[in-house]
């Protein structure tokens, strides 16, 4: 078996092998908490166990509530970076980051915070004992606090990222119309280049992985006079082409003639 067949199976072993270790982990150190005394007019846990169960309603309100939070969170984002490149003013291309980048906070968050806001609504607007019940019977048949597993895994992993999602919310690139701005990651204000800085301009087909393979990936690359080289791939989607526009727009604005060459590490030669 070669090395190549032996690696392909190697992430449908560790992903099993992860969630068997966070179980038994979250049991040991997360264990659930011992019910609290019941009053006699509440039902005992058997009954519990009936009611729930069949109770799918429940599981799918909590499915659907993570689904909202997931979209409206990352619609949130987009537009909160589409805002920063607009207020640039008026431009005639404007580049953003890749959109899946918006995915990972919203969707983190939709994970840790569903359960305890599902729980909340339930509280408020429904009966809070019965969401008290269900909350307990769920940890009980787990066999681990879940809640306080939420809010670890939303202090350790979710506001990591967030700091590093916040810090991205500037990134894009701005055409205008006698200058381009670039803001960069966790930046607080734009760079800003003239035409006349632009010392070349590039269309490269695609990249050289590291195992020496052509992978496809078009991009505009532009060098300017301070040494700085900007990408239009950089951040951002993967398109089967670049925009002839862009291109166009730029071989008029700089008046240099435009390279095309297989990779970047053409440029060099």
């Amino acid at each position: 078996m070669s090395a190549g067949s032996v690696s392909s199976y190697i992430p449908g072993v560790l992903v099993p092998l992860a969630v068997l270790i966070v179980f038994a982990l979250a049991r040991k150190y997360f264990a659930a908490k011992a019910a609290r005394p019941t009053p006699e007019y509440e039902l005992p846990w058997e009954r519990l166990d009936e009611r729930f169960q069949t109770q799918y309603f429940i599981a799918i309100g909590i499915l659907l509530l993570m689904v909202v939070i997931a979209w409206t969170g990352y619609q949130l984002l987009l537009n909160v970076n589409l805002h920063f490149a607009r207020a640039e003013g008026p431009a005639h291309f404007i580049l953003l980051p890749s959109s899946a980048i918006w995915w990972f906070l919203p969707g983190f968050s939709a994970l840790t915070f569903a359960w305890d806001v599902a729980l909340f609504i339930w509280s408020c607007r429904g009966n809070s004992d019965h969401a008290r019940q269900y909350a307990e019977w769920t940890y009980r048949k787990a066999g681990f606090d879940a809640g306080r597993l939420l809010h670890w895994i939303a202090l350790m992993v979710v506001l990591p990222i967030g700091i590093l999602t916040l810090l991205a919310l500037p990134l894009h690139t701005t055409l205008h119309e006698d200058e381009l701005r670039i803001r960069e990651y966790a930046s607080l204000s734009p760079h800003h280049y003239r035409y006349a800085d632009v010392k070349r301009v590039s269309v490269v087909k695609g990249v050289l992985l590291r195992d020496g393979t052509f992978e496809s990936r078009p991009a505009v690359i532009i060098d300017f006079s301070d040494k700085r080289q900007w990408s239009s791939a950089d951040n951002r989607d993967v398109s089967r082409s670049v925009d002839p526009d862009l291109v166009d727009f730029l071989h008029q604005k700089t008046g240099l003639p435009v390279l095309e060459v297989e990779t970047k590490e053409d440029l060099s030669k």
